[in-house]
Parts: C-alpha cells; sequence; structure tokens
C-alpha cells in the first residue's frame, strides 16, 4: 500500500511540475512581444462578440475595435494572427465560435495569395496558439507543417528548448492581453510604395486553386451552420498583377454567393487613403489609415446591420477598456515624437495613466522653470528633490539630502528606487528600475515615465542648460 502511495505522490508531484514548467515555456506570441489574441479572445466573456474580423496581420493593423466602439458602440474582435494561413484562419473562427455568436464576420482575402509559411516564427503563432482541443488537433491534422504533427500535438518537443529566451511575460501576462480586442495599434511611418493604379485597373481574373474554392466554400458553410453574414474584404495592399487576378475571381466568387466584397485599394481614393503617411510600411496600416478603414466598416454596418450600440453598458467594459489602451497608446507615441525638451514635458503634463519621476540633480537651476509645469512652486525646487506625478497631481518624494534612498511602490510587480549620492563621493545619483539605470544626466532634469495601464517604462530623458 505504501508503494501504491509514494507511486502516486510521486506521479502527481511529476505532473504538477511538467505543467507549471509547460506554463512557463508554452508559446505565447500570435504577432511579436508576448502579445497574444488568442490569450484575448481566451480573456472575452462569452457571447459578447458582434463582430469578428478575421486574417493576417493585414487585419489587425487595418481594423482598430476601439474605434468601433467609441464611434458606433460596436463590440467589434479581431481574429488575427501574423501571417495567418488559410487554415489557420478557419480554425481560429471555429474557436471564437466556440464561445461567441458573431452577426458579422469580415473575412480579409490576403491569405488567398500564399500558401504555409516563410518562417518558423509564423508556423508556431499559427499552430500553437490555440488551446488544446478537438478543434486544435483537427488544425494539426490538416495545417501546413515543416515539424512533425505529433511534436504540434504533444508541443513539448517545440517549446521545451525556450528556457534560453526566457522573459518577464513568461512568468506574467502580458498587460495588452487583458484589455486589447485583437488590434496591434502603431503610429509609424516607413518606407511606403504606391497602389499601381496599372494593377488596380486589371479586370482580368485567373481561376481559384482548389485550395481557395474549399477555403472559401468553408466560411460559406460556417456562415450557414452559425447563422453569421459573411463580409470578404482586401486590406490596403500593393498588389502584383499576378495577385490581382485572383483577388478578381474572388470577387466573382463573393458576387456569385451575395457576399459584400470591399476592395480598399480600389477605395483608397474615395478614402483620402494616402499610403506615404497611411501606411506603416509596405503591407500594413498605421493608425491614420486604420482609422479611414475602419470608419468606413463602422458606416457600412452601422447601415445595414441591426447592431446594438453597448456603450454605457457595464457588461461590455472590456471594450471601453480598449479605448483607453487605444489613447494610452496614442498619448505613448506622443511622447516618442515629441524631440524637444517644451514639448516633451507638456505632453507628460497632460498625461494620463503615467507616472512621472522628476529629479533635480547636481547644478539644475536652468531647468527649475520647468517644473511649473507640473505645479510645483519655484521656491520648492531651489534645494532640488524628486517629485512624483501622477494624473495632474504632483507630490514630493524626497530631497536631495545625501545618501538618502526612497522606494517608490508602483504595482506588485514594479518599484522605482531613487538615491542620492553620499556625502563626498563620486558616484552620482541614481533612478533604478529593477537593476537597470534611468539617470540620464548629472546636472539638471532627470525624467522618468512609467505606463501604468501597460505595466513598462516606456521614456527617459536628462535635460541639461
Amino acid at each position: 500500500m505504501k508503494k501504491i502511495i509514494k507511486c502516486l505522490s510521486f506521479s502527481v508531484l511529476a505532473l504538477t511540475m511538467v505543467f507549471l514548467s509547460y506554463k512557463v515555456l508554452s508559446w505565447k506570441d500570435t504577432s511579436g512581444a508576448y502579445v497574444s489574441v488568442t490569450k484575448q479572445l481566451y480573456n472575452t466573456k462569452k457571447d459578447m462578440i458582434d463582430v469578428a474580423f478575421v486574417g493576417s496581420s493585414h487585419v489587425y493593423t487595418s481594423v482598430y475595435p476601439a474605434y468601433l466602439w467609441n464611434s458606433y458602440g460596436i463590440s467589434a474582435f479581431d481574429m488575427s494572427l501574423s501571417e495567418q494561413d488559410k487554415i489557420c484562419s478557419y480554425y481560429c473562427l471555429k474557436e471564437l465560435l466556440k464561445t461567441q455568436k458573431p452577426k458579422v464576420v469580415c473575412l480579409e482575402m490576403y491569405g488567398l495569395t500564399f500558401e504555409g509559411h516563410n518562417h518558423i516564427g509564423d508556423e508556431y503563432r499559427n499552430m500553437l496558439s490555440l488551446r488544446s482541443s478537438l478543434n486544435s488537433l483537427d488544425f494539426v491534422k490538416n495545417g501546413y507543417t515543416t515539424q512533425k504533427p505529433i511534436d504540434y500535438i504533444l508541443r513539448w518537443p517545440i517549446v521545451h528548448t525556450r528556457y534560453k529566451e526566457l522573459d518577464r511575460y513568461d512568468f506574467r501576462s502580458n498587460e495588452i492581453n487583458n484589455y486589447s480586442r485583437g488590434a496591434i495599434m502603431g503610429w509609424g511611418r516607413r518606407e511606403a510604395g504606391y497602389m499601381n493604379p496599372d494593377t488596380i485597373a486589371i479586370k482580368d481574373e485567373s481561376a481559384l486553386s482548389s485550395e481557395n474554392i474549399a477555403w472559401l466554400d468553408s466560411f460559406v458553410e460556417l456562415s450557414k451552420d452559425y447563422g453569421f453574414d459573411l463580409v470578404f474584404f482586401l486590406a490596403p495592399d500593393f498588389q502584383s498583377p499576378e495577385q490581382r487576378v485572383v483577388t478578381n475571381a474572388a470577387k466573382s466568387y463573393a458576387f456569385e454567393h451575395g457576399i459584400a466584397f470591399f476592395d480598399f485599394t480600389e477605395l483608397a481614393e474615395e478614402l483620402s487613403f494616402d499610403p506615404a503617411t497611411d501606411m506603416g510600411d509596405l503591407l500594413h496600416c498605421n493608425a491614420e489609415g486604420a482609422f479611414k478603414i475602419t470608419s468606413y466598416f463602422g458606416k457600412y454596418l452601422d447601415e445595414n446591420y441591426d447592431l446594438v450600440d453597448h456603450r454605457g453598458d457595464d457588461r461590455y467594459h472590456q471594450w471601453e477598456d480598449d479605448y483607453v489602451l487605444f489613447e494610452q497608446i496614442n498619448q505613448e507615441n506622443a511622447i516618442y515624437l515629441s524631440a524637444e525638451d517644451e514639448d516633451y514635458l507638456d505632453v507628460l503634463a497632460d498625461s494620463k495613466n503615467l507616472v512621472v519621476l522628476l529629479s533635480l540633480d547636481g547644478e539644475f537651476e536652468n531647468c527649475i522653470e520647468f517644473m511649473q509645469k507640473f505645479n510645483v512652486p519655484y521656491e520648492e525646487c531651489i534645494n532640488g528633490g524628486k517629485w512624483i506625478y501622477k494624473n495632474g497631481q504632483t507630490s514630493k518624494i524626497m530631497d536631495n539630502t545625501p545618501g538618502e534612498s526612497h522606494i517608490v511602490d508602483i504595482n506588485r510587480y514594479d518599484a522605482i528606487k531613487v538615491q542620492c549620492a553620499p556625502l563626498g563621493g563620486d558616484s552620482m545619483s541614481n533612478i533604478l528600475f529593477g537593476l537597470d539605470q534611468m539617470m540620464s544626466t548629472e546636472n539638471g532634469l532627470n525624467v522618468f515615465v512609467y505606463d501604468e495601464i501597460m505595466c513598462k517604462p516606456i521614456s527617459k530623458r536628462g535635460m541639461s542648460y
């Protein structure tokens, strides 16, 4: 009997250790930086999503549910993964349909133009993101894989070597997965091409491949089985002539099946969509472009479907939180783009949900005037010191007393340690976030900024005059 108890105890202990280890080592990324749309889906309450957008990164950079929420109160979700291929699109939508009953599903057409994945990381994102279930097993059976299918079923053979790259978000959830509804928001403008009018004007079609027909048919069947309306769209894209004729064939398919099709390459002029300002790179919209695409969708959905405006309904707080996240990322972008110190401090003075540490150090007399932006009287700054500014309120945390230190607890994970150099010491004062030095100048105003929504540091700057 004792042997049986020992064996059972050992088995339970071993399984517990394996489970906890897998939780740390498991794949947690569908679009980079530990952002996971599937985690966002699993964090979404049951029967809340009225409109789902499905597809690759062309979806999550082109359609912002936060815009739809703020303008119409539509509870939308981007069920999109980086380089999501056709088969993954199908099984991702089936995963969403386990807990949600969308009235409209909008399917992006980039998947028509490729098979499989160019990078193993994209294959992992597609194959490892869904929870283990009959749906994920069926996905492995039918998906494009370069690894052995059994490895994707067991998962451990693929992820066990991740101990070499473990990050803080392997041990705690990335906050964006609690707030976001699938979109990846960005304001950058990098190299952009132009939408060739000669290519857009092509009207010829090539016969859809059997794989593409089966893919489109599978979504038509799902729409019948689950009772949602289907919409096809092509996000802004610099298509080649070979891709264009495939898109045209998909338009004919949509017309034959009574499905709306929105080609945003053709609609670019109508929307005043300019790749030079509205694309983040050669393939993806930035926030300005996404606003134009999402606004078009919002008007169409509002005029053609009886969708409930959920604004003011506490049950849909996750979409309200998503809009708070959007404003927070927009604010972070404004901080990043503030090249001049005056502009930088003005943005911080008007900020929300940021912890701003202000430190006057060394020879700082020419920087005292900056402190008035944060409602700190001149007299309080004469001898220097450290202040915390948050949501319009400033409090002094310590003077520049030699050898003194102070801990600013932000949340249960993070804290800022401020240290003054000891009297007669050679070292400068310190602003420490973990083990990282956040002080930028020995003489002047040091600024360190922490984002309370995203739970991460976002900026530091030293000002010497």
